[in-house]
């Protein structure tokens, strides 16, 4: 998986499904507390989107000036008022993308990648409010059996 800085541009103006990690000020994952012990990767949230060019820039909006992506902008409020920046000097957002052939298709994809999330960690990403498709009991199960069963891989790279 390709990780970049937000506030550099990545032509996608595709549908897409996103994740943003936490990194520290040498770009190094900075490992998120859970309920299970703690996400290595510093994924803090995981979304999708029609345009992920537009959605970077509104999340690039929300994070330097709080009027874009609610995830841009609790994390400007975490660095503000949080503490986060006093943690973590130099702390900052990157992205990772997978253009998809549709919305729909990113959707899909942004729901099995936050099941995921909850069933290694244990909580919803930092920066996420909601769970999408929460109640799709078929795709909950195919992901325990997938994560927790004989095979036990790491299905979306969070570990």
């Amino acid at each position: 998986m390709e990780w970049f800085e937000l506030q550099y541009m990545s032509a996608c103006y595709a549908p897409a499904c996103y994740r943003l990690r936490l990194v520290n000020g040498d770009g190094q994952p900075i490992p998120i507390p859970s309920l299970t012990g703690g996400n290595p990767s510093g994924v803090v949230n995981i979304g999708e989107t029609e345009n992920f060019e537009q959605r970077r820039g509104d999340l690039l909006r929300g994070v330097t000036r709080a009027e874009g992506h609610s995830a841009g902008n609790l994390f400007r409020y975490l660095c503000l008022f949080g503490g986060l920046h006093d943690s973590h000097p130099g702390c900052r957002l990157q992205y990772s993308y997978h253009p998809a052939p549709s919305k729909v298709v990113a959707g899909e994809w942004e729901a099995s990648a936050m099941k995921e999330y909850i069933i290694r960690f244990g909580m919803l990403p930092l920066l996420n409010r909601q769970l999408p498709k929460a109640y799709d009991d078929t795709t909950w199960n195919a992901l325990w059996d997938a994560i927790r069963g004989e095979g036990g891989g790491a299905l979306l790279h969070f570990a």
